[in-house]
């Protein structure tokens, strides 16, 4: 069951590529953050960069992520989390997670252009449950949570979530002249508390805390110079090794109160919900990925914030609404206010000329460097009010046909609040600030949808739709010496065909989509201290994406075979630029930053065009238990993290082979748990982030395994 349209469905009725985990399957999968979710889910890439996500779904997506949202819409418990510096938190205890591809305009809305991701938490209930579960592993990981629910009374019960995360850096080296590189470490509380009044009325509320600290993202390596680079003494290092002469660190703080309120009358339901959430985060990070003293950059934890306020209201038709035989409906009305900032960022720049260890390259370059060490302070602030209204209505003709009609409109604005920056050169004071115009922009926009829904059985559904989504305009304001640059909004039409099937009394499902979309204005985002600023935005005018995607879930031989089930899942993608000339690019030649790209026919970034991942478990049935063997292979083809598709941006096609093995011992509720992760050693990047000085890296992590224990009562 899941709430893919914001009432409670079975997947197989919904006319959308929904991809849905129960908390269990999740653990099954080594799942346990929204990151981890790309190896189980075809189609979805989902990286870091600098310490921030990078998400794409089917294509659709964005490597924007200074002051620019994520493509990809992330919801806990129907609310929307908009910063994506705190999106790859842990789970702790879930109900389930929903993954939908593809544009949700109309109900999700707000930039929910490539998609988006459903965590649904467990809410207290009546009766008291408790769930433990510990694992440790190689590179001293130690994972832990718990889940507790207690019934207060008849009409009041609360739940306690916690988690907390340790453990070692898989890279080797040192940092800052000669330190170890830090642990990683997480750790995360949610407390809810339900109250239910009256039989028609629930009140759920919940606070959650997160705090991370350690490298994360924030280590990228150069393990590929540019001539610029590699005039200032540059040499690539080894894989998982990492030298360099700056402190790495990543913190994050990150606190959010939300609930919803939900009454059920006799002819419709109503629900309310609200949030507010306030994230901090700071960070040292080293720009050129190398032990020599270049250009760093830092923000200390207070200065790098984000507070976000929503609000929505919900009507939905319910089984005793006016004509519920063949109308359902939803309609309602949201309300987001952000203000994010940065006070300030700070870009510490070398004495280059004094660095160059080969000035012939710099000579064929023609390029000049500072001679006097900097200190570059930005400060920038941008807010966002939006609000919107929705309306979606299914209308069922015949109970075979069925009609879906919605619509959203929104209106957005977004304003540089204040942008400035100061120099201090190297034994002088600071210089007058650089004070930049303050700026808005604001979008208006109507997101209309249509679906056509045919079941020529009980189990079988074919639907076709056509739907627009448009995440709004924004700004860059990490600017060092222009204004802040406008990014336009971006707008996706979407259609798809596709077909849900559940055959041979339940022993297999297969679900297939076929889609096409037409994608204008995608946002980009391009790193260079050569262009304007450490970083700026951009238009690609236009792209097309098309492709198929597949997944099926097989009881196999049940009476020969029992209990042994396969799933398999793939996607094949065609996702290309169109129109994308005057493009940022670093020289394929020199590694210098121009404006001369055209990328016309090349692949879109992190869009392979061959994913898919298959399983297989078997069950035995025991008089103590159970005991279960699994495992699964993702896989996917090359794909670009540059939209030039140059070689240094290549990710070579690599696999992820897991594999466990469980017992649950009945009596006492207990489950054992071995389990491997990326067993065959693939070697394969979070994200790179690209610089005048080369590719820096952040590998994910090598051959894992470990033991867990889960015990419920």
């Amino acid at each position: 069951m899941v709430t893919a349209q914001k009432r409670v469905e079975n997947i197989q009725d919904v006319p959308l590529s929904v991809t849905a985990f129960s908390a269990d399957s999740l653990d099954a999968a080594g799942v346990g953050n929204v990151q981890d979710l790309q190896k189980v889910v075809p189609g979805l890439n989902y990286g870091g960069t600098g310490g921030y996500a990078v998400v794409f779904i089917r294509g659709l997506g964005t490597d924007a992520f200074l002051f620019a949202d994520p493509s990809v819409a992330l919801y806990v418990d129907g609310v929307y989390f908009p910063f994506s510096r705190g999106t790859a938190q842990s789970f702790g205890a879930v109900e389930r997670v929903e993954v939908l591809k593809g544009p949700q305009g109309t109900l999700f809305g707000r930039n929910a252009v490539g998609g988006a991701i459903n965590v649904i938490t467990k809410d207290p209930g009546p009766v008291a449950e408790t769930s433990i579960q510990t694992s440790y592993g190689k590179y001293d990981q130690s994972y832990s949570r718990i889940y507790t629910s207690i019934p207060v009374l008849d009409s009041v019960a609360v739940s306690l979530s916690a988690y907390y995360n340790t453990e070692e850096n898989y890279y080797s080296g040192s940092i800052n002249n000669g330190q170890p590189l830090p642990r990683e470490e997480s750790k995360g509380v949610r407390l809810k508390l339900k109250w239910s009044p009256a039989d028609n009325v629930d009140l759920v509320l919940s606070g959650q805390i997160t705090e991370g600290s350690g490298t994360g993202t924030m280590l990228e390596v150069n393990n590929e110079s540019f001539p610029l680079g590699t005039a200032l003494g540059i040499t690539p290092q080894k894989p998982y090794h990492a030298d360099l002469d700056g402190g790495v660190f990543s913190t994050l703080f990150d606190r959010a109160y939300y609930g919803r309120l939900e009454s059920r009358f006799e002819e419709f339901d109503l629900k309310l919900l609200g949030s507010y959430e306030y994230v901090t985060t700071g960070g040292l990070f080293d720009f050129d990925g190398s032990p020599r003293p270049i250009a760093n950059f830092s923000n200390d934890i207070n200065n790098l914030y984000t507070r976000a306020r929503s609000g929505e209201l919900q009507v939905t038709s319910n089984a005793n609404s006016w004509s519920s035989s063949w109308l359902k409906w939803i309609g309602g009305l949201y309300y987001f206010h952000n203000i994010g900032a940065q006070s300030p960022a700070t870009f510490d720049i070398g004495n280059l000329s004094a660095l160059v260890s080969d000035p012939a390259i710099l000579q064929q370059l023609n390029i000049s460097l500072p001679s006097t060490a900097a200190n570059i302070d930005i400060y920038g602030a941008l807010k966002t009010n939006a609000y919107a209204g929705f309306v979606q209505t299914t209308v069922s003709f015949t109970d075979w046909l069925s009609l879906t009609l919605g619509g959203r409109y929104s209106d957005e604005t977004r304003s540089v609040e204040y942008s400035y920056n100061q120099v201090t050169l190297a034994g002088l004071p600071p210089d007058p600030l650089l004070t930049f115009p303050t700026a808005s922009v604001s979008t208006r926009s109507f997101a209309p949808k249509v679906s056509v829904e045919v079941r020529p059985a009980t189990d079988i559904l074919f639907y076709a739709s056509w739907q627009k989504a448009v995440k709004n305009g924004t700004f860059n304001v990490l600017t060092l010496y222009t204004p802040p640059s406008e990014v336009k909004p971006e707008t996706v039409k979407a259609y798809e065909v596709g077909a849900k099937t559940t055959l041979l009394n339940g022993l297999v499902r297969f679900n297939a989509a076929s889609f096409y979309y037409d994608d204008r204005n995608l946002q980009v985002q391009f790193v260079s201290l050569l262009n304007k600023g450490a970083v700026s935005f951009e238009n690609a005018a236009a792209a097309k994406i098309y492709g198929i995607d597949a997944d099926a879930v097989v009881q196999l031989f049940p009476d020969l075979l029992d209990d042994v089930v396969i799933t398999a899942s793939a996607e094949y993608l065609h996702a290309r630029y169109t129109d994308y000339t005057g493009a940022s690019q670093f020289s394929p030649t020199t590694g210098i930053y121009n404006r001369n790209g055209n990328f016309d026919g090349n692949q879109i970034v992190r869009s392979p065009t061959y994913s898919g991942n298959v399983g297989i478990s078997k069950t035995f049935n025991l008089d103590s238990g159970s005991l279960e063997l699994a495992t699964d292979v993702y896989f996917t083809s090359r794909y670009f993290f540059l939209s030039q598709n140059s070689p240094i941006s290549q990710q070579d096609s690599y696999r992820l082979f897991n594999a466990h093995v469980s017992y649950l011992y009945q009596r006492w509720n207990t489950r054992l748990t071995l389990f491997g992760q990326n067993l065959a050693n693939a070697e394969y990047s979070l994200g790179p982030l690209f610089t005048d000085f080369g590719r820096l890296d952040h590998l994910a992590a090598p051959r894992t395994y470990g033991l867990r224990v889960n015990v419920d009562f």
